[in-house]
């Protein structure tokens, strides 16, 4: 059985003390309801969107119920059904839009910037010019020296799992 969540919306602002958001609920490609939470510590809720998909949602349910229960590094355990099921795909739909928001922020600090850390939190050191930031490709051009030596001053003090992640400067310079 393949269930999804479609067409999710998460309302950031309404969120308390779980995820606020809505979506679709699709059973092997089809439409069959909603999903949602109102954000403020209760269940998640769903829902068959018609009186003839509520035998789907039941079998789904019976579906959930029948998968490994969630283990974590704490060892705690929990088991599955439905509503944890449906709140497993809002997380990783968040985590998801999170990880593409950093990318972009990545790349576009990068175009000025010398950056370093993981892929989840990292840092930036640029160079002032006038009128404002040099830009890496302005340091590859005309000041390929100070940014080889800043790339080295910087790998020397990275921590362990952190990189220069910059894709602009080439690799073997890195």
């Amino acid at each position: 059985m393949n269930i999804e969540l479609k067409n999710i919306v998460v309302f950031d602002k309404m969120s308390e003390e779980t995820t606020a958001f809505h979506g679709t609920i699709r059973i092997d490609g089809k439409p069959v309801g909603e999903a949602g939470n109102d954000g403020k510590g209760g269940a998640t809720y769903y829902r068959a969107s018609h009186h003839d998909f509520i035998p789907l949602i039941k079998e789904a349910e019976k579906y959930c119920i029948q998968l490994p229960p969630v283990k974590y590094a704490e060892g705690d355990t929990l088991p599955m059904d439905l509503e944890f099921y449906l709140d497993l795909i809002v997380e990783k739909h968040i985590e998801q839009k999170e990880i593409i928001r950093l990318q972009k922020k990545r790349l576009t600090m990068q175009k000025d910037s010398l950056i370093f850390g993981t892929e989840t939190k990292f840092s930036g050191v640029f160079w002032r010019g006038n009128p404002g930031k040099i830009p890496i490709e302005t340091m590859l051009k005309h000041y390929r020296d100070i940014l080889i030596s800043k790339i080295a001053e910087v790998k020397s003090n990275l921590k362990p799992g952190e990189r220069i992640l910059n894709t602009n400067i080439p690799t073997e310079l890195l």
